[in-house]
């Protein structure tokens, strides 16, 4: 919840909670280059959430997209190394840093949550991965990787009939095909 309320006001909070494990102590532990077998886990989670937030930062601060403008500047990067005197001279990172660093940590997602199985629908997992994947390349314009990570995405996961789809007491918040045809029709009517 708390995560949820801080993303809402500031992103970088968010980031900052990405980048670390607790208040106390430093992600890096769980961010080195192989993480130890009982923080891969969390470490893929930690890298799914940063590239969400910096997906979703990069699309709102960038004056053009990444098609569009790769040096198009987007927001400052933020990473587990980043001390705070870097912070002081930190500049906008151009789209085509931005969107790497945010592959980077979908690459590494993918690789540490690749036999997670989550006990809830509020932790990101591989098809999450995948679905921020296929939003990437659905950003850089690269439509065939974009499909590809699409139907990983949705894999495993079942199409609401008219009659679930439609009902106002039942919830479908939790499927992915819904959430994707609200976002397709919300992009369509534009």
């Amino acid at each position: 919840m708390l995560l949820e309320l801080t993303s809402i006001i500031n992103p970088y909070l968010a980031i900052v909670f990405a980048n670390r494990k607790d208040q106390a102590q430093r992600i890096y532990e769980l961010l080195d280059e192989e993480p130890e077998a009982d923080k891969v886990v969390g470490a893929g989670i930690a890298y799914a959430m940063r590239a969400f937030y910096y997906m979703d930062m990069a699309r709102m601060f960038a004056p053009k997209t990444y098609a569009k403008d790769p040096k198009a500047i987007t927001v400052p990067i933020v990473v587990e190394t980043t001390t705070l005197e870097d912070l002081t001279k930190n500049p906008r990172a151009t789209n085509e840093v931005m969107w790497a660093q945010i592959m980077s940590d979908l690459e590494k997602a993918e690789k540490y949550l690749a036999n997670y199985k989550r006990a809830d629908k509020y932790t990101p997992d591989l098809s999450v991965v995948y679905g921020l994947k296929a939003r990437a390349y659905l950003t850089m314009e690269n439509w065939a990787k974009a499909e590809e990570y699409a139907k990983k995405a949705q894999a495993g996961y079942t199409m609401l009939n008219e009659e679930q789809f439609l009902s106002r007491t039942s919830s479908f918040a939790g499927s992915l095909q819904t959430i994707l045809l609200r976002k397709t029709a919300t992009a369509t009517a534009r």
